[in-house]
């Protein structure tokens, strides 16, 4: 209420009554407004003081809805979380704060029980190190990865060579992600029987879409069990959506028999037309998508699309209407990239922030508020030695 009476006189120039508003807020915030609320309330203040024109004002309510989100999302993070927030710092250039914060992952990596779980732990260590220039992680990484799938399972190998695949491949070093793809293909046909076959060629097809190997990956899908082929043509619209070959990722969208993966597909598909500033075809796509579940997964896909394009209006139209908190803030982020550093892109990157785990903002953060993911690493690194 408070912020949609402040909203009505920010539009009318209301400049006094606008801060008075903002003082009552700030005063009551903490008696009265539940925790989960504040940041919301915060962020809604911050925005009628911006349109009032009280820039300043603005800056330090969103100052304090910051804390207070990251009071309320900074945690000792998971290896995966560690990993990603890592690629970003070294992305953005402060490879030795990433540098630590991969330790961190890896030492939790470490603690874990040997089995596949941890391979995959250390494939996502994995790719942070080539993120944060860490050739010496690298290759320690490497080798143990290397070792613990050799430690694994026969039936747990092929899982965990894909994940470091698909690691390799994320580093862009797909010569390496080819020739474990290659591997896997072997290690498939001398299987010791029909559904083991199978089911390895869906890891071996993994590593070659890793690899950027379409081709390879949808001529392996004809061998497949008939539960993995919906889902391996699925990751490869997305990466024929990634590579801009959307005629090509259109058929084979339109060759999926299985509706969820259809439909998620059609998401992938809808958002990389949205990118190529196809908005008619993307919000086309967009409503063939039945499930209100899957239609809210595909927006966040559609709105970093048109944002990008570089219409972040009609991005935080589609954000807007997305139901799911989490998904509605991955949304709302990619609208506070376009709009960038001011204050109406930091606002809003705080709902996000809000909204959701702070891993999926982080290339938005380091846009938007490159101050914010510095000390986010910190809290993240002290947080850790806590624990």
């Amino acid at each position: 209420m408070l912020n949609a009476a402040g909203a009505v006189l920010g539009a009318a120039g209301a400049t006094e009554e606008c801060g008075a508003l903002a003082e009552m807020t700030l005063d009551a915030v903490d008696e009265w407004v539940p925790p989960r609320d504040r940041v919301e309330l915060l962020v809604g203040t911050a925005d009628f003081l911006c349109t009032a024109g009280l820039v300043e004002e603005a800056r330090s309510v969103a100052a304090a809805a910051t804390s207070l989100a990251r009071d309320s999302v900074v945690s000792r993070g998971s290896v995966e979380e560690l990993s990603v927030l890592a690629r970003v710092l070294g992305g953005a250039g402060h490879h030795d704060l990433g540098r630590r914060v991969l330790l961190r992952a890896a030492g939790l990596a470490d603690e874990a029980e040997p089995g596949l779980g941890r391979a995959m732990d250390l494939a996502h260590v994995l790719g942070g190190s080539y993120a944060v220039q860490s050739e010496g992680e690298s290759e320690r990484m490497l080798e143990s990865l290397t070792e613990e799938v050799g430690s694994l399972r026969l039936v747990d190998r092929p899982s965990a060579l894909a994940a470091m695949a698909e690691a390799l491949g994320g580093a862009g070093r797909f010569g390496e992600a080819y020739e474990l793809a290659r591997q896997l293909g072997e290690l498939a046909e001398a299987g010791d029987s029909p559904y083991r076959r199978g089911w390895d060629r869906y890891s071996a097809a993994r590593a070659y879409l890793a690899a950027g190997d379409v081709n390879t990956a949808l001529a392996l899908s004809e061998d497949l069990p008939l539960d993995a082929i919906p889902e391996l043509l699925s990751a490869a619209v997305e990466k024929l959506v990634d590579a801009g070959d959307l005629a090509r990722a259109v058929a084979v969208t339109d060759a999926i028999d299985d509706a969820m993966e259809h439909e998620r597909s059609l998401g992938y598909l809808a958002g990389g037309l949205a990118a190529a500033g196809d908005f008619g075809q993307a919000v086309q796509r967009l409503a063939e998508i039945d499930s209100p579940v899957m239609c809210d997964r595909a927006k966040p896909l559609v709105a970093r699309g048109m944002a990008r394009a570089g219409q972040p209006e009609a991005a935080l139209a589609v954000a807007e209407s997305v139901t799911d908190l989490e998904r509605r803030g991955r949304s709302l982020a990619s609208v506070a990239e376009a709009w960038g550093a001011d204050e109406r892109g930091r606002a809003l990157l705080v709902e996000a922030l809000a909204l959701g785990p702070w891993e999926q903002v982080l290339p938005e953060l380091a846009k938007v508020a490159p101050e914010c993911l510095l000390l986010l690493a910190d809290l993240v690194l002290a947080d850790g030695q806590r624990a």
